[in-house]
Parts: C-alpha cells; sequence; structure tokens
C-alpha cells in the first residue's frame, strides 16, 4: 500500500514505485489497462477489490506496465473523460459485490499528455 493519504498520492509517489522497483504484494496491484465491459473482465476485477476489502486494504493501479509483478513503466490510461471511467468503475463494484464494500476510493492521477494512473 502507498504509506500516505489517499488525497495526498502525486505522480510523484507512483514515479517513486516504479524507481524503486516495488513489487506487488497484499496491499498493492498493478495492472496496464482497467476493466472492459463484460462479465468476463469485471470478474478479476471485482475478485481484487474484494480481497484488498477483506484484508487490510490496498492499491490497485492502473496505467503501470509490469512484469514478474514488478513495476516497470507508467503507460498511462487514456480516456476522453477521465471522470466517467472513474463513475463507471466505481458502478461496477457497487453493482458487484455485496455486501457493499463502505470505504472505497479511485481517483485520477495525471501522468503523461492526456494520460493518468487510476
Amino acid at each position: 500500500m502507498i504509506p500516505k493519504v489517499f488525497d495526498e498520492i502525486s505522480f510523484a509517489d507512483i514515479e517513486l514505485l516504479i524507481n524503486n522497483e516495488v513489487g506487488e504484494g497484499r496491499t498493492l496491484e498493478y495492472k496496464l489497462d482497467l476493466p472492459h465491459e463484460g462479465e468476463s473482465q469485471k470478474i478479476p476485477f471485482l475478485a481484487e477489490v474484494s480481497a484488498f476489502a477483506n484484508t487490510m486494504g490496498g492499491d490497485l493501479l492502473f496505467g503501470i506496465e509490469e512484469t514478474a509483478g514488478i513495476p516497470t513503466s507508467i503507460r498511462g490510461i487514456s480516456s476522453d473523460n477521465i471522470d466517467q471511467e472513474i463513475l463507471r468503475l466505481e458502478n461496477v463494484i457497487r453493482t458487484g459485490i455485496e455486501p457493499r464494500i463502505a470505504e472505497v476510493a479511485i481517483k485520477a492521477i495525471h501522468a503523461l499528455e492526456n494520460k493518468y494512473v487510476i
């Protein structure tokens, strides 16, 4: 997990994860792409969110390329409407996990030109 208050996490913190080769673990997961529409895409995403919720929490970062669990680069997520993507993810979590998870926070961190880490 990124050792910082959620609202204070910045692009510099993401860069530190890459530069220090902070690997995936119980509280940190890297994904290159957002889950797309369709149940087959949503199920692994919901399983990861649920696993974090059932333990001590964690950070799931989209837009990060990794090899064997070690982040290698920030590729970012490209979107014409990043707020709509965040809303879509929130809705997938809200409707896909029972009982509902009380505290899920999602935000976009501007990473590259017109690209974000979510």
